[in-house]
């Protein structure tokens, strides 16, 4: 039931739901400038770093599906409030941050914090404003979050740049604590369910089999354990996943209902868009190393640099529907898939000798491609869950997009300390290991491709009304 509130009570909800939003955006995308930095103010292998993003994105990914239990269980403002005020309380501990065990613990608070922010904020949306008025709200929401991968790496080089690498994670206390002022002062704690259920068992199932493929590809490159023990961590992990598949399929109610799975059209979307997301979730990571520690330049130069990237994806946003329309979802993923995999071919010769202007444009039109793929697969996945499992199937979508860009950076991150190790140098990085790394990756693009080329000619053609 949409609450009857003034105008202007409605106006500070929708502004602090989108400073939430811009908060957690920004931080995620303004650390990938700052990686070098922290590696050596961390006294790391910036490789290593990558576990203080892939911890992130994972603890997004498990959490996100709790959101909805919590959310109607102990209301929405007490649950969109509490997700602030973790993820504040994160944010000054990766600040504060005297190791990269410390900073990846501090992370993974963040994460859930960010968690239980997007979802639940978006919850608030829908109970706050009416329906005439949701697409208006929902396209100022959307810019907000394509705005803030725009001034990311920009933000995080500047301050990594002029103050440190640390003030990333601070900036976001003015904002954190502001915005749970406006939180408990204007929204109201809708509670749907006070004695609903949650399956702590398919939770841990989950969570514990993707924490440990991840631990276990971290240890590949950065040995956590010995290679035996990397070796069954591996195998039991996957193992645990096909167990949570197994218990899940005839439990209604578990915390991720798998039988959306049964459509064919999901499924195959689905292997599609997680390897499209592995193959380009660790570009944002790489991109910053190859910048400053093969061309040594700072870190603001590098994040302006990488911020072409999300300025093109800001720009294809407003052209995806007519695209869709004209195109179709199935052509659209199948040939794009084959560009972006072509445009990482060339992103590989980046080379110190090759022009900014040029380096610029291509950073520009990969981002523009890229926009229109995540743009494309989103609005086709919407449209084919059905009515029934829409909260379900938002979060599969939701948690599938942030676990596969995890393990595209614990990827990408693999193969270029393999490169690393096989190539005959005197010092860290080679620009022959980050072009065999761009090279691999573009593979895994060209593979989507055919897994594209498996769906329907004519699959959801209405759905090219509307865009998500």
């Amino acid at each position: 039931m949409i609450r009857v509130i003034s105008i202007s009570q409605r106006t500070f909800i929708l502004w602090v739901i989108g400073c939430a939003f811009f908060m957690e955006m920004l931080d995620s995308t303004a650390l990938n400038s700052a990686v070098p930095q922290m590696a050596l103010s961390l006294h790391q292998n910036p490789i290593d770093l990558k576990v203080a993003l892939t911890s992130y994105l994972l603890s997004l990914g498990v959490f996100i599906p709790v959101s909805g239990w919590m959310a109607d269980r102990y209301g929405t403002r007490n649950v969109f409030g509490s997700a602030i005020i973790v993820f504040l309380l994160g944010s000054i501990f990766c600040g504060l941050a005297p190791s990269l065990s410390t900073l990846v613990f501090s992370r993974i608070i963040q994460g859930i914090g960010g968690a239980m922010m997007t979802p639940v904020g978006r919850l608030i949306l829908l109970k706050t404003f009416p329906k005439n008025e949701l697409v208006n709200v929902t396209s100022k929401i959307t810019m907000v979050t394509l705005i803030a991968p725009t001034l990311g790496p920009v933000v995080g080089g500047a301050l990594t740049t002029y103050l440190s690498w640390r003030y990333i994670f601070f900036v976001n206390v003015p904002i954190g604590l502001l915005g749970c002022f406006f939180v408990f002062k204007f929204i109201k704690n809708d509670i749907l369910d006070p004695n609903k259920l949650f399956d702590w068992l398919g939770f841990i199932l989950l969570g514990s089999s993707l924490a440990g493929l991840l631990i276990g590809l971290d240890s590949i490159t950065d040995p956590i354990f010995p290679w035996a023990m990397t070796q069954s961590l591996l195998i039991l992990s996957a193992s645990l996943l096909v167990v949570y598949f197994l218990y899940a399929r005839h439990r209604p109610h578990a915390v991720v209902n798998t039988s959306i799975f049964k459509s064919v059209n999901f499924s195959l979307t689905t292997i599609g868009n997680s390897l499209f997301r592995i193959s380009s979730g660790g570009i944002p990571f790489l991109m910053p190393l190859i910048f400053q520690l093969e061309f040594g330049l700072s870190a603001l130069q590098s994040g302006l640099l990488v911020a072409p990237m999300a300025l093109g994806m800001l720009i294809m946003k407003s052209q995806v529907k007519s695209i869709i329309q004209k195109f179709g979802f199935r052509n659209i993923l199948l040939f794009n898939s084959i560009i972006v995999a072509l445009l990482l071919t060339q992103l590989s010769w980046i080379t110190i000798g090759l022009p900014l202007w040029a380096i610029v444009c291509l950073v520009f039109i990969y981002g523009l491609f890229l926009s229109l793929q995540y743009s494309t697969v989103n609005t086709l996945y919407y449209s084919l869950v059905p009515d029934s499992q829409v909260s379900n199937g938002s979060s599969i979508i939701s948690a599938n997009m942030q676990i596969s860009a995890c393990f595209g950076i614990a990827i990408a991150a693999l193969i270029l300390e393999h490169f690393l190790h096989s190539t005959d140098i005197t010092h860290l990085f080679s620009a022959q290991a980050f072009r065999d790394t761009l090279l691999s990756l573009s593979c895994i693009s060209m593979l989507t491709a055919f897994i594209f080329y498996r769906l329907p000619n004519n699959i959801s053609e209405s759905t090219a009304k509307g865009q998500s």
